[in-house]
């Protein structure tokens, strides 16, 4: 299950960091896609 919920934060990681080259950046702040990979890693 954890397995699982880290590939989601990997996911949102990918998808933040790729928002920030298209011009949508959903959080608003640069170091976010780094924090959704730690919390993918950690799960």
């Amino acid at each position: 299950m954890l397995n699982f919920i880290g590939y989601i934060f990997y996911g949102i990681a990918i998808a933040d960091f790729l928002g920030m080259f298209f011009g949508y950046d959903f959080t608003g702040q640069g170091w976010t896609p780094i924090l959704f990979g730690a919390i993918g890693a950690g799960c």
